[in-house]
């Protein structure tokens, strides 16, 4: 389960997935009783029970030893016969692939399979005439299973967070609303006009709100000010913004930006609407001190509360010179 993706399950199979779960699992569960002939199994465990012997007869470093000079040597040899204790071990190997002798030798042998692989795969065969163990039409149906394209998804489906536990233990404050997801609102910051972020009706409706709070706080700036004073302002801002949403801050372009243009009326209109955001989503905000413990196991509708959120995204707009100017006009 943790190699192949859960859609691909029922297209995966063949020799090289069992043996990775041979070599991750070990091959005790393997009995004659209950492989089929004429199945990899059945000739995994033929092979098994040859190496069994070959260490038996002749001792496991001996048989070690034979089993690695055997790996190294070409059909014709392994086919025309080898030393008498692995002979019928290298009458498997004229049908089964060099990995497959190597991990079970490993397993009954206690020996780590990757490690002694690498120093073997260079030299070892690799001319085995394997058998066909599945149809035709059961490789077509995996082949064309795993070459099918991937639906394409968006970049906030992919890392939208719905598991078991994620709005495990949202408070009874919260209980009613929706629970949260991911969404292109959330990602105003990599906006820059195509479809990869789409602006909704919702968002529009939001970003429109901001524009007329800032036209009216910039009918209230100065044309003039100090602009030291600004940025101690600024600073401080968003020094309580942090620390009342929590892991909320600004973007380091967009903070030296601002501070190199305190001058102009426009940055300054803009951080006024940051503050008045910072107030008036207090109420809904505060819910963020329902997190004692890890953020990571917290609900997330506790963690990306409507308040905190509101605060990301202006600063994402704020941030995003394109966006910002689409809205703000600077």
């Amino acid at each position: 389960m943790g190699i192949i993706p859960s859609y691909l399950m029922q297209y995966a199979g063949g020799v090289d997935l069992t043996d990775l779960l041979y070599i991750d699992n070990g091959t005790e569960a393997l009995c004659e009783t209950e492989v089929m002939v004429g199945t990899y199994p059945a000739d995994v465990l033929k092979c098994k029970k040859a190496i069994e012997v070959a260490i038996e007869k002749c001792g496991a470093e001996e048989a070690y030893s034979l089993i690695l000079e055997m790996l190294k040597k070409k059909y014709s040899v392994r086919e025309s016969g080898c030393q008498e204790y692995i002979q019928a071990l290298a009458e498997c190997s004229l049908s089964i692939h060099a990995r497959t002798i190597l991990y079970l030798t490993c397993e009954l042998l206690d020996k780590h399979f990757w490690v002694e692989w690498k120093s073997v795969k260079d030299e070892a065969y690799n001319d085995e005439k394997m058998p066909k163990y599945v149809s035709d039409e059961l490789l077509s149906y995996r082949k064309e299973g795993r070459e099918r394209p991937i639906r394409k998804i968006k970049t906030s489906e992919f890392l939208k967070n719905d598991g078991y536990f994620t709005f495990y233990g949202t408070p009874d404050e919260l209980k009613g609303y929706p629970n949260y997801y991911i969404s292109d609102a959330d990602r105003l910051f990599w906006w820059d006009g195509s479809d990869e972020v789409e602006i909704t009706d919702e968002t529009e409706k939001w970003l429109n709100k901001r524009v007329e709070e800032y036209k009216e706080a910039l009918k209230g700036t100065p044309d003039e000010c100090d602009t030291q004073q600004f940025v101690k302002e600024l600073i401080d801002l968003l020094f309580d913004v942090e620390s009342r949403y929590k892991r909320v801050f600004a973007f380091q372009d967009m903070f030296y930006e601002f501070i190199a243009n305190g001058s102009k009326k426009e940055y300054r209109a803009a951080v006024e609407v940051l503050r008045k955001l910072y107030d008036d989503n207090a109420e809904a905000g505060k819910i963020i001190e329902k997190v004692k413990g890890s953020w990571d196991l917290s609900s997330k509708n506790v963690t990306c509360n409507s308040g905190r959120m509101n605060m990301r995204r202006y600063l994402a707009l704020l941030a995003n010179v394109e966006l910002r100017k689409k809205y703000l006009g600077f």
